[in-house]
């Protein structure tokens, strides 16, 4: 999930010794010669740190590195990410990329969204029962299989 950050480092001054190897840009391919960006081990011009799949920049911007395509968070999600079953919509990471959830029978809610299906209260417990496509409270499962 999305929780790395960028590393800008800035061209050496003259005579300055070099703190850091840039090499060539992991995108365009051509020599870096003056501030560039580390994501993971790859180094890039600050201009070619975008996102390998819609291609905004992600110099202030959340993202993970998976192989070795950089990715922004929005990409990320929409192709990885899980869907709440309760309100159909995308459980996104956190500030800190971390991506929270419960998970019954492997269908997945968002925390405030595993809630009985009948009475939408929290499960005191832990105590979700699926039924059918929903979870319930024990009461509630109860009534449904009778």
């Amino acid at each position: 999930p999305p929780a790395a950050a960028a590393a800008a480092v800035p061209a050496p001054a003259a005579g300055a010794p070099v703190v850091a190897e840039a090499g060539v840009c992991h995108k365009c391919k051509l020599p870096i010669t003056g501030a560039f960006l580390f994501a993971g081990n790859l180094s890039f011009h600050k201009e070619c740190f975008t996102c390998f799949t819609c291609q905004a920049s992600l110099e202030s911007q959340s993202f993970t590195v998976e192989g070795d395509s950089p990715t922004c968070q929005t990409c990320w999600v929409k192709q990885k990410g899980l869907t709440c079953h309760a309100c159909n919509q995308i459980i996104q990471p956190d500030a800190s990329g971390r991506v929270a959830y419960k998970s019954v029978q492997d269908v997945n809610y968002h925390h405030e969204c595993f809630v009985c299906h009948e009475c939408k209260k929290p499960f005191p417990g832990g105590g979700a029962y699926p039924v059918g496509d929903f979870i319930y409270c024990h009461e509630h499962a109860l009534a449904r299989l009778q």
